[in-house]
């Protein structure tokens, strides 16, 4: 009686301040609290478990808390014994008795099972202890007795209309095996789960089979085989996928071809994840290239990426599409097959884009739209509301917590990933805890489950799985617009003057060559100018990948600029470093992980070292000739280097930068002849027309 005393006590005295939270919070019980502490009251035994968690106002008005938590442990003991004395207290039963409930409403004390919570709720306790056969007083003895005789109880699984979840209809004995699963909701008398758990669903039911009368529909087993063959196809690294109206006589790797595969299978909406290198670029052309019915197509990209972008689809697709790069500027309409867009502008052109009705939506580097809350997120997930097919491209699908990929399945996938299944899944991946400021969604629970479900929706594969396919060096350009053109476009009309007057001139052909090159050269730095915040994003964006990363300059002021940047994960080697410090700063680089980024002089850096640590390298500046050019790459490519080695280089458009770089190129492309090397590429990489 003690207890029951406590506690009716504590309860007297949160009814005295209780406003029902119609006026203000930390005032008595909350509006849900009251309305069932009202009605059961002085079931005290029913009211018991909703004081925990009053705790801050019971200390404040001086009740021992601990003493408390003891009691009401202890009265609710008595449920399991004594259910049948207690009234529910709430809904239009809430005058009833447990009792009276277990003989006429045996549905309701179900449905509760299914909805309250069972940890603690003293409801969910006494309708458990009705529904498990505890004794019940019932005159009908074949009512009774009903458990001994009857059959197994029955679970009946299906896929819905949609196709786009489970339905699992079960008896309540079953509700146990339901909760376990990783994802699902109690909705109408039945369980949903979404179909990407199918393996999960069917193995849970199949290892308790002997306990049910177990049914699946004809849908959910078709489901089962698709599923599986999606799954398979996700693991494939290797493929003689057709892809037609694709490749202007260019051939696609075989691992290639399987992501083009997996994406057609899925329906055209998923994520390629492989790793950076590996031609995702390629691979999403690909599906563009299958489906020229499909226009127009919608391309959002960081801005150094926009042009490479528009070169790569003018190599492969063969439609004849017309491509539009948008710029910035004045929103204008557009016309497009297809339209490329970065990031940064994307929310001032989103209305414009929405009445353009893409079919096609591409998302490069997507873990930049990892954050919910952020402009360009919210634009990029309205922007995809009414489009049908969504392609999402990264290396990096989460840079450091699975919460990162919430916000890019639900672009991908909203009927999969709805908001009303955010905390469920947020509880199951990301070890989801609640503290005094909130809930900390920065864990990671249950990696195995969540690597199992995106099976369905992601396609991975790393350089070593697709190593004997790749090439030893992998050559890419990425052209970039330059932010100073007004500077640059004066300062080659000074060039072109100069050079008419020079014509004219009688100097010595070895004092215009001296001056002629300076001028080149203070040209070229304006350009490099020109391009250096492009290149800083270009680095960040990489290095968020988790690789460790080479690039080459040649001016004292551009490493230093980068330096500057990333002095906290960086070494570098220039003029002004000694040998000593040279050494030191590549082992440094060898060694340490938390060292990500080597920066180097052409001249300084690009001989005599081993920098295998990095299987990529870019180049901000390039050297005259190829032979410079070359053995700075292979400070990566060489003995100890178990990768394919990608080499990137940042190129400014429409500048002396890249007709220099298409100068080199034909360079090497003599020599390549000469000597009989095939490590030249297949098209040309530079172009003149850049």
């Amino acid at each position: 009686m003690k207890n029951i005393e406590l506690i009716k006590n504590v309860t007297d005295s949160l009814l005295l301040v209780c406003d029902g939270a119609r006026s203000k919070d930390e005032s008595g019980f909350n509006k849900p609290d009251s309305d069932t502490v009202r009605k059961s009251y002085p079931d005290m035994i029913t009211i018991a478990p909703l004081l925990l968690k009053y705790k801050t106002q019971i200390i404040y008005m001086g009740f021992d808390y601990d003493k408390l938590k003891i009691a009401v442990s202890e009265v609710q003991k008595d449920y399991t014994t004594n259910w049948n004395m207690h009234v529910v207290g709430f809904g239009k039963h809430s005058k009833s008795t447990y009792a009276d409930m277990a003989e006429n409403e045996g549905g309701y004390l179900s449905w509760m099972v299914q909805n309250f919570d069972d940890h603690g709720d003293g409801r969910w306790i006494a309708a458990n202890a009705v529904l498990s056969n505890l004794p019940i007083p019932d005159s009908n003895d074949k009512k009774q007795n009903r458990t001994a005789n009857e059959e197994k109880p029955k679970v009946h699984i299906r896929i819905t209309k949609d196709k786009k979840n489970i339905s699992i209809k079960s008896h309540f004995a079953a509700k146990d095996v339901c909760r376990s699963l990783s994802m699902r909701r109690w909705v109408n008398g039945v369980w949903i789960s979404p179909i990407s758990i199918i393996d999960e669903v069917y193995n849970v039911f199949n290892k308790v089979s002997d306990s049910f009368d177990l049914t699946y529909s004809s849908s959910f087993k078709d489901a089962l085989v698709s599923h599986s063959e999606t799954v398979g196809k996700s693991d494939k690294a290797s493929s003689d996928f057709e892809v037609v109206n694709f490749g202007n006589g260019n051939e696609m790797f075989p691992f290639q071809k399987a992501g083009v595969e997996f994406i057609e299978s899925i329906g055209g909406n998923g994520m390629i994840a492989d790793q950076m290198g590996l031609g995702k670029t390629i691979q999403s052309l690909g599906y563009i290239g299958l489906h020229p019915e499909l226009r127009p197509v919608v391309i959002v990209c960081p801005a150094s990426l926009k042009y490479n972008w528009e070169r790569e689809a003018g190599v492969w697709l063969e439609n004849n599409d017309t491509i539009e790069i948008i710029k910035g500027g004045k929103v204008k309409p557009l016309t497009g097959d297809i339209i490329i867009i970065n990031y940064d502008i994307l929310k001032k052109w989103l209305n414009t884009l929405k009445k353009f009705e893409p079919r096609i939506l591409i998302f490069d580097e997507s873990h930049s739209i990892k954050n919910q809350k952020s402009a360009r997120s919210k634009a990029a997930a309205e922007l995809s509301k009414s489009v049908p097919h969504k392609l999402l491209l990264t290396g990096t699908p989460v840079l450091n917590r699975p919460a990162e990929l919430w916000n890019q399945l639900q672009i991908i996938d909203p009927f999969e990933y709805p908001d009303n299944r955010f905390f469920q899944w947020h509880k199951r991946f990301t070890n989801a805890t609640e503290n005094r400021y909130g809930w900390d969604f920065s864990g990671s629970s249950n990696l195995d489950g969540l690597a199992a479900s995106l099976k369905t929706i992601m396609i991975r594969r790393t350089k070593d799985q697709v190593l004997k396919e790749l090439p030893a060096k992998q050559r890419t350009s990425f052209f970039i617009e330059i932010d100073n053109k007004k500077e640059y476009m004066t300062a080659k009309r000074d060039l072109q003057e100069w050079l008419s007057e020079q014509e004219h001139d009688g100097k010595s052909d070895r004092t215009l060559s001296v001056e002629h090159l300076t001028r080149i050269e203070y040209l070229r730095q304006i350009a490099v100018k020109g391009k250096m915040k492009e290149v800083i994003k270009f680095i960040k964006t990489f290095l968020e990948g988790g690789e460790k990363l080479v690039v080459f300059a040649i001016h004292k002021k551009v490493i230093n600029i980068i330096m500057g940047e990333f002095e906290r994960c960086a070494v570098k080697i220039d003029g002004s470093v000694s040998t000593e410090k040279r050494q030191e700063a590549v082992d440094s680089f060898q060694n340490d992980d938390k060292v990500k980024l080597f920066v180097g002089n052409i001249k300084a850096a690009g001989v005599g070292i081993t920098l295998t640590a990095a299987s990529n390298v870019a180049f901000v500046e390039l050297p005259w000739t190829p032979a410079e050019l070359e053995q700075a790459e292979d400070r990566c490519h060489r003995i100890g280097q178990k990768k394919a080695v990608g080499i990137h280089y940042l190129l400014a458009k429409n500048t002396i930068d890249a007709t220099m770089a298409a100068m080199v190129e034909r360079k090497r492309s003599i020599i390549s002849e000469i000597t009989s090397d095939t490590n030249s590429l297949k098209y040309d990489l530079f172009g003149d027309g850049n």
